[in-house]
C-alpha cells in the first residue's frame, strides 16, 4: 500500500490514473456516495450485463453470467428497499416499526436492525408496514412493484444462492429452479427498475411536500387540494350541496368529522387550496401599483431584452451592455450611470417591504410548486433588507441585484402563478400588452 500526503492509501489495483483521469471513480467522502449510489450501480450493472450477454451469448457465457447478474439484481434490490425504508422517517414521523413475528407486537425499527438484516423478506414487509401507514401514493406504487420482490425474495431471500454453489447447509443452490433465461430476465430488471426509480423520485418529493406540515392525521397535502377541488366555494357551505359533499368525501377518504373540519381550517388559510374555494389572499407586501414601479424600471434597466422577445429575434445579442459587444468606453460608462439612476429612483419610491416581496417572488419560483415557501422566503428576504438599512449603499445593492435579473419576469410569472395570482397576473399582462412577455398562461 501506497500512503499519499493527505493521508489516503493506494495499491496497483485500486488507484487512480493520469490520462485517463474521467475513468477515476469518486469513492469513499470523495464525492459522498450513499446507498442510492450502490444500489444504482449495481441494478445498471445487472442491466447492462444482462444486455451485453442477449446480444452476444457465444462470447459471454449465459451459464457464467447469470449469477452476476442476479446477484446484482437481488443486491440492488435489498439496498434500495434499506434506503426507501430509511426515506421514510422525512414523511409524518421519524419513528419505524417491524412486527415481532413471535407475538405479532410492534417494535421500535432502529439503524442496526437495518444494517443488520439482508433477508429481502423482512426488508420487504418493514418497507410495507411503515410506507402504507404514511400516504396512498405509496400504497399504488407497492402493489406494482410486488411482484418483483417476491419472485426475487423466493429464489433468493438472504443473498446467498446467486454467490455460491452450496448454502450454509451445504445444499446445493437452484435445484429446483434449474433455467433462468437472459433474456426475460434482462426484460423484468428493466421493468424493475424503472419502478424503483420512480419509487425513488416519489420518494423525495414525499419528503419534500410533508415537510411543509400540509397534511392532516390521515390526509396528505394532495388530497386536501383535490379536497378543496370538491367542495362548493365557501359561501355556498351553509346549503344542502355542501352537506352531501362532505359525506362523500368522509366516505371517500374514510375520515370523521374532526378530521374534514381540521382539513377545512388548511384549506381556509392555505393560499392555492383558499384560491379553489373563493378565498384569495393578497400579496404579502406588493400592491399592483407597486409592481408597476419595479416593471418600469426593470424595463429601463434591460431596453433591448423584451424588445429581442417581441421581435422572436434570438439570433442578436440580448443587448448592448449585456453582451459586451460593438461598445465604447464612453457608451458603458453611461450605461452604468443610467442604470444606478433607475435603482435609487426605484429605491426611493419604494418601501421594504415592497422591496423584500420582489425578491421573493424571483426566488419562489426556484424552490418547487409549493406556496408555503413563500412565507419564510419573505421573512428570509425582509430580514436581510432591513439589516441592509443601516448602509444604504448596501440597501440599494440589494435592490440592484433584484432588478438586474434579466429571467425576473419568467420568475415573477411563476411565482405568481404558485400563489394563485391569477387576476393579478391577468392585470400584469393588459397592462404591459406588447411590452412584456409573461411566460406562464393562466391554466
Amino acid at each position: 500500500m501506497e500512503k499519499d500526503e493527505d493521508g489516503h492509501y493506494f495499491n496497483n489495483t485500486f488507484k487512480g490514473l493520469e490520462g485517463v483521469s474521467n475513468l477515476n471513480a469518486c469513492v469513499g467522502n470523495n464525492g459522498f456516495p450513499d446507498l442510492p449510489h450502490y444500489a444504482q450501480g449495481f441494478l445498471d450493472a445487472a442491466y447492462t450485463l444482462g444486455e451485453l450477454v442477449t446480444l452476444n451469448n457465444i462470447e459471454y457465457s449465459v451459464d457464467e453470467f447469470i449469477y452476476p447478474i442476479a446477484f446484482n439484481l437481488r443486491h440492488s434490490v435489498e439496498l434500495w428497499l434499506m434506503h426507501f425504508t430509511q426515506c421514510l422517517r422525512g414523511i409524518r414521523s421519524a419513528d419505524l416499526y417491524g412486527i415481532c413475528p413471535k407475538d405479532g407486537s410492534r417494535f421500535r425499527l432502529t439503524q442496526k436492525h437495518m444494517e443488520k438484516t439482508h433477508n429481502i423478506v423482512t426488508l420487504w414487509e418493514w418497507w410495507l408496514i411503515n410506507s402504507q401507514e404514511r400516504d396512498s401514493r405509496l400504497v399504488q406504487i407497492n402493489e406494482q412493484l410486488k411482484e418483483y420482490v417476491e419472485d426475487i425474495s423466493a429464489i433468493d431471500p438472504t443473498g446467498q444462492t446467486f454467490r455460491y454453489p452450496y448454502s450454509t447447509e451445504e445444499e446445493k443452490h437452484l435445484v429446483k429452479t434449474p433455467i433462468i433465461n437472459i433474456y426475460n430476465l434482462t426484460a423484468r430488471i428493466g421493468e424493475v427498475r424503472i419502478l424503483l426509480n420512480e419509487l425513488n423520485h416519489l420518494l423525495k418529493e414525499l419528503v419534500g411536500e410533508y415537510d411543509l406540515c400540509t397534511y392532516t392525521k390521515t390526509l396528505s397535502r394532495a388530497e386536501i387540494s383535490l379536497i378543496s377541488k370538491s367542495i362548493p366555494p365557501i359561501n355556498r357551505w351553509k346549503e344542502q350541496v355542501f352537506k352531501e359533499v362532505k359525506s362523500e368525501i368522509k366516505e371517500i377518504y374514510k375520515i370523521g368529522n374532526a378530521e374534514f373540519s381540521t382539513a377545512l381550517d388548511i384549506i381556509k388559510s392555505h393560499r392555492t387550496f383558499a384560491h379553489n374555494i373563493g378565498i384569495n389572499f393578497d400579496l404579502k407586501a406588493a400592491t399592483f401599483e407597486d409592481l408597476h414601479v419595479f416593471l418600469d424600471a426593470w424595463l429601463l434597466y434591460h431596453p433591448d431584452i423584451m424588445k429581442k422577445r417581441l421581435e422572436n429575434d434570438y439570433e442578436k445579442p440580448i443587448s448592448s451592455f449585456v453582451s459586451g459587444k460593438d461598445i465604447d468606453a464612453n457608451e458603458l460608462y453611461e450605461g452604468m450611470i443610467r442604470r444606478a439612476k433607475i435603482v435609487k429612483e426605484v429605491y426611493d419610491k419604494l418601501g421594504i417591504a415592497a422591496q423584500a416581496d420582489f425578491s421573493t417572488l424571483f426566488y419562489l419560483a426556484r424552490y418547487n410548486n409549493y406556496c408555503e415557501n413563500y412565507d419564510w422566503i419573505y421573512d428570509r428576504e425582509l430580514n436581510e433588507l432591513t439589516h441592509a438599512q443601516n448602509n444604504k449603499s448596501d440597501a440599494v445593492e440589494f435592490l440592484k441585484h433584484v432588478l438586474e435579473k434579466p429571467n425576473y419576469i419568467q420568475n415573477l410569472s411563476n411565482s405568481l402563478i404558485i400563489l394563485s395570482q391569477d387576476i393579478l397576473l391577468q392585470n400584469l399582462k393588459k397592462h404591459y400588452e406588447g411590452r412584456i412577455i409573461f411566460d406562464v398562461d393562466i391554466v
